[in-house]
């Protein structure tokens, strides 16, 4: 039974033995010397840095400054911007967002042009938009076109609600849906007539 034990005893220490070690030369050796032999050449001393960046002190370890991803395209204060994620395969082109004064009413006009195979889809769906005087105008429906490829369709979609043309000048925001991408723009100046 004594020799069982000891065998026993034995065979743990060796199997533990490695990782204990291991945890004792990380930390009690910050450098160790390794010699080895490239090609044949004479042996070199190679210095091997064994401690990790979180057992430095805080002012060793190099910060790294943080980087400022630009996601929209920046614009000056008044200038319009149209962002269009699938601006590979759809083209957008503004054409003017028209106010009439007597109905205090809105309605953009802008051209699409599919690049991709011909495909049958919705226009001018989920509008939403503010304008410069904080208003929100909202709506869900939109026209279903056949969209043939590198053919232009002109759009005009109305902008729902109603705007005081004394009061608001542009639209701040306005998103809408071709398909399944969303368009974005900003700070379009509505044309009241």
């Amino acid at each position: 039974m004594r020799r069982f034990i000891s065998i026993t005893l034995f065979m743990m220490a060796l199997v533990m033995m490695p990782s204990f070690v291991e945890a004792q030369n990380d930390k009690t050796f910050d450098k160790q010397t390794l010699k080895s032999s490239d090609d044949g050449n004479p042996v070199k001393e190679k210095r091997v840095d064994r401690k990790t960046q979180q057992e430095q002190p805080a002012e060793k370890q190099a910060v790294k400054p943080a980087v400022k991803q630009k996601t929209r395209p920046e614009a000056k204060k008044d200038e319009m911007v149209i962002i269009n994620p699938c601006s590979e395969w759809l083209d957008l082109e503004f054409v003017e967002l028209v106010g009439n004064t007597s109905k205090q009413t809105l309605s953009m006009t802008y051209k699409v042009t599919n690049h991709d195979i011909n495909k049958s889809m919705y226009i001018g769906n989920d509008v939403l938009a503010y304008d410069d005087n904080g208003g929100e105008h909202k709506n869900s429906w939109g026209t279903r076109y056949d969209m043939i490829t590198d053919v232009m369709i002109s759009y005009t979609m109305d902008i729902p609600g109603q705007v005081l043309p004394s009061k608001v000048k542009k639209l701040s925001y306005v998103s809408f849906k071709i398909g399944d991408c969303k368009i974005e723009m900003r700070n379009v100046k509505i044309n009241w007539k």
